[in-house]
Parts: C-alpha cells; structure tokens; sequence
C-alpha cells in the first residue's frame, strides 16, 4: 500500500470520529449510585425504635431480592431499647452476632454506613401542666364542683419537666386521696394512661386557697335535694368552711348536729338521709 493510501485512510477514520460516527468504549457506572440490590444492609445514623426491642429494620435498610429473607432480616431482635427518649449505641458486631445466632452467615453479606448506630426510643411528652390539671380538676370535682380552680395551688409535683412515656395515645384519669377537698392539703393519684395501658402513676399534693365561704357561728340553711324533693332547716356552722369543703353544722330547732357541704355563703347540703336525722 502506498504512503498516499494509508493518509488518506488516516484522514477518513479522523473524520468520522469527529462527527460522532466512531464507537464509545461503554461509561463506567457511578459506583456512588450502584447499591447492591442483593445482599447488602446499609446501617444508619441516628436510629429510632418505637418498640421493646431494638429491629434490624429500626436501624438499617435492607437491600436483599428475596422478600422472606429480606422481612426475617428487618425483624430481627439486635438490642434491647432504652427507655423512652433516651438513647443507646448498636454496633455491627452486635448486628452480626444476633445473625449467627438466626443460623445467618453475616460473611455472605455486604456491610455500608457506620460501623454504630445511635438509636432513640420514640417516645410522647406529657406536659407537667397537664397533669397538675387533671388534678385540679379531680379536686373541684370532690368538692361538688363548687370549688373554682383558682382557688387549687399545685404545692409539689415530681416532674416539672413533664414526664416522658411510649408514643400512642395519653389520657389522664386522676382521683383524689380521701379525706380529699376536706382537708386543706390535698392528694391527688393521676394515671398516665398510654395506648389503653398504664404507663406512670403521678401524686400530686395541692393547697386549697380558697377563702372560707362560710365563717364559725355564722346562721346557715341546711339543704337536701333529690327528685322532686326540697327541705331546708336553719342551721348554724360550727366551723369555717372553703367552697366544697364539708363542715359540722348545727339544726338549730332540734340541735342534731350533721355534716354537710359549703355550697354558698349561706348554703350547706346534706344527702336526703342524713337530712332526716336532722329533723
């Protein structure tokens, strides 16, 4: 071949790879976007759990073909979880050895992320004045409803900070601690009740500052109510009483003494049937 032929061959490969027409050698894939689909468990940082038990799944994804393997591998127990809203480390040789114990080679697999996870239990925060409500509320309730919550002062409570329980629903069902809105200081039993279960039990202990509604010696009207029945009777307090607050009075025709509760200044109730001992 002559040395014009073999330029001109050089001038026509040119050619056509300058007009795109020469074979590219294929792209190299990037090897950030390529994870492996089978086989791998990419572990992740921080982690949340919202059970018991600490899951593979809560702490990492699992990138494996086969769907019984893959549910078996995010199911599987690799810790116990801290309390509510605190937080523990998992590492990967606690990952692989609750995996040799599930008959599972941890050698077959690929391993990506930390080598630890800092994993949270999630958790609901019950506000402390939540709970110092419903204790409020319990006592007003005790004493007849009468009783305003501004006259209810929270003296001690454990957790100013509100408490921390497992997520779901909170409802707060609080009781009072006899002798109850008799007394001057007063304990309230609120139960944190979580999902249905019970979760914390909080004492409340509270001052009634209420001023007193009706003063010793004071003339009073003894009342009992029911279905269709009314009966009144003069009376006469023996002791100062708070709203709500039960205190000994005096019939004043027939000197029975009885106990009743302050419903007003000039007011105190009996039941029906301590009522008729009175008369």
């Amino acid at each position: 071949m002559s040395r014009l032929t073999v330029a001109f061959l050089a001038l026509c490969v040119a050619g056509l790879c300058g007009t795109g027409l020469c074979a590219a050698a294929p792209a190299e894939p990037d090897a950030a976007d390529a994870i492996t689909a089978d086989l791998t468990i990419e572990l992740v940082s921080p982690a949340y759990t919202a059970g018991p038990q600490i899951l593979l799944g809560d702490i990492a994804r699992v990138h494996v073909l086969d769907d019984t393997l893959r549910v078996q591998l995010e199911q599987m127990e690799v810790g116990v979880a801290p309390i509510p809203g605190a937080s523990r480390k998992v590492n990967l040789g606690q990952v692989q050895v609750r995996m040799r114990q599930q008959r599972i080679d941890p050698v077959e697999y690929t391993f990506r992320g930390p080598a630890e996870v800092s994993v949270t239990a999630a958790a609901t925060r019950v506000a402390a004045h939540s709970i110092e409500q419903a204790a409020i509320q319990a006592v007003c309730a005790d004493a007849g409803c009468v009783l305003d919550q501004l006259g209810v002062k929270v003296v001690r409570f454990d957790y100013p900070q509100g408490l921390t329980v497992p997520p779901g629903l909170v409802v707060l069902e609080a009781s009072v601690v006899p002798p109850g809105a008799d007394a001057a200081l007063v304990r309230a039993s609120v139960r944190v009740v979580v999902g249905g279960a019970l979760a914390r039990t909080v004492p409340v202990w509270m001052e009634i500052i209420a001023p007193p509604m009706v003063a010793r010696g004071a003339d009073i009207l003894l009342v009992a109510a029911g279905p269709g029945v009314c009966v009144t009777v003069p009376a006469v307090a023996l002791e100062d009483g708070r709203p709500g607050q039960r205190i000994r009075v005096k019939n004043t025709v027939s000197g029975v003494e009885v106990a009743g509760r302050v419903m007003d200044p000039g007011t105190v109730q009996v039941t029906l049937s301590a009522m008729g001992g009175v008369l």
